[in-house]
């Protein structure tokens, strides 16, 4: 794992340091590399791993709700990233895994996430968060809104998850 003098993570070094502290992502983290053959040397690559790998294994933790310290290593995990002093890390982490959050239907999601996140995943999430809700809604966007809600409704009910899923 490539890191910098401060022993940090290196934006290239993320998908080694994801798999060396969840390896039960690897079946994940193997499908997507023989998606991206010959090109996982391109930051496109890694922007793949935090997204396709890390936030859907996030989600799952955030949905279960029963397991708080798994979820508090994952957002132990993004807190280091979120803190690099790499823009290119730190940006991974905002585009990838805290504006997605604002998604329809993941307003739930969005508040677990938030209590057990540190501060600097919030002051990332805060700057995301200004980017959704400033930019102004069209008409497209306003007649996909209810569709998407349906489509992908997330509720956390007292500690126990519920996913419906509307066709």
């Amino acid at each position: 794992m490539k890191t910098d003098s401060n022993d940090q993570i290196s934006f290239e070094g993320i998908p080694a340091a994801l798999l060396a502290e969840f390896p039960t992502l690897r079946v994940s983290y193997d499908a997507l590399r023989a998606r991206y053959s010959g090109e996982l040397d391109k930051p496109w690559f890694v922007t793949a791993v935090v997204s396709d790998v890390l936030g859907p294994y996030l989600d799952s933790l955030l949905i279960e709700g029963d397991e708080d310290r798994d979820l508090r290593r994952v957002m132990g995990f993004i807190e280091r990233l979120a803190s690099h002093p790499d823009v290119n890390v730190r940006g991974v982490v905002a585009t990838e895994l805290a504006y997605p959050l604002f998604g329809p239907g993941r307003e739930e999601l969005l508040e677990r996430a938030r209590l057990f996140m540190g501060p600097a995943t919030l002051d990332l999430l805060s700057d995301q968060e200004r980017l959704a809700t400033r930019a102004p809604m069209g008409l497209l966007d306003r007649l996909s809104l209810p569709i998407l809600r349906r489509r992908n409704k997330v509720r956390v009910l007292h500690g126990r998850n519920e996913r419906r899923q509307g066709r």
